[in-house]
């Protein structure tokens, strides 16, 4: 599965996607600038995907949700490290 955010947005939770974004945009990223997101198949397995954060937020805003929420928390969050 490739990362463009419209296959993104069919086949992950808006959840699991904010995570994945959130994941891209700490200080402390493994993969600055990319987010990890899983899920299960219908046979069982396990398949990861590693996206740029702009197509996570993209994907997010095609589920009908805001990713500004998302990016303003994780930059505070990373803001607090700082101080």
């Amino acid at each position: 599965m490739d990362h463009d955010p419209i296959n993104l947005a069919i086949n992950f939770d808006p959840e699991d996607l904010a995570e994945a974004l959130a994941e891209g945009l700490r200080p402390d990223a493994e993969e600055p600038g990319y987010g990890s997101v899983g899920r299960i198949d219908e046979d069982g397995e396990e398949s990861f995907v590693i996206a740029p954060v702009e197509a996570l937020r993209d994907a997010i805003s095609m589920q009908g949700y805001d990713p500004s929420d998302v990016v303003a928390e994780t930059y505070a969050e990373g803001r607090a490290l700082l101080h």
